[in-house]
């Protein structure tokens, strides 16, 4: 079961998302700033995005780093990357992601039934939901030597409860 808590995250997360208005704001003005005409102020704009996105992608790849230990996950050795390039794979598959889906809901939303990435029982899946998730299993394997028990529920509630509050 523990081995199928980090894909019910991302899943969960992934539909989370594109409900944010922050999300959904952000992701306009990045749209908007590609289309400016006037490319000193596309340049002086896309300075502040690249600042932006690198605090948020620091933040991100520590929960990712946090949660990855704690749900007994690990990098994958082979491909030489650490959590903010895990993290900014995300980013651009979640980009991806929300412009697919205003653009051609119909694909991005298609459902699927599979049992991806480990899961125990077939469900329904969307297509732009597995892509996401996809790139995050690419960088992550499980630890074989991690430890399943009573603390390592009570260190994911600690976790969750320190984000929260």
């Amino acid at each position: 079961m523990w081995r199928t808590l980090p894909r019910t995250l991302i899943l969960s997360v992934l539909r989370a998302i594109p409900a944010s208005p922050a999300w959904r704001t952000y992701h306009a003005l990045c749209v908007t700033v590609f289309g400016l005409a006037d490319s000193d102020l596309r340049e002086q704009v896309q300075i502040v995005f690249v600042q932006s996105e690198k605090v948020c992608i620091t933040q991100v790849a520590e929960a990712w780093r946090t949660l990855t230990g704690l749900f007994g996950y690990r990098l994958r050795a082979e491909l030489d990357a650490d959590f903010e390039t895990l993290t900014s794979a995300l980013s651009i598959a979640m980009h991806g992601r929300l412009v697919a889906e205003l653009g051609a809901p119909d694909i991005a939303g298609r459902h699927i039934t599979a049992s991806p990435y480990g899961a125990p029982e077939r469900e329904r899946c969307t297509l732009s939901a597995l892509s996401v998730a996809g790139v995050a299993m690419t960088f992550l394997e499980p630890d074989p030597e991690a430890e399943w028990g009573e603390q390592s529920l009570y260190r994911i509630h600690q976790a969750i409860d320190t984000w929260v509050g």
